[in-house]
C-alpha cells in the first residue's frame, strides 16, 4: 500500500478484507484464538 498505486483488484480485495473482518467480530468468541493477532 506504500505506492499509492491501487487497482480495482486491490480495492475489491480491500472491501471484501473489511466486510470479513466486520463479519468476523460478530463471531468474536468463537475466533477468540486467532482474532487478537489480527487486531495488532
Amino acid at each position: 500500500m506504500k505506492h499509492g498505486h491501487k487497482t480495482w483488484q486491490q480495492y475489491v480485495f480491500n472491501v471484501g478484507l473489511l466486510a470479513g473482518f466486520m463479519t468476523r467480530q460478530y463471531a468474536i468468541t468463537e475466533d477468540s484464538s486467532y482474532f487478537p493477532h489480527l487486531i495488532h
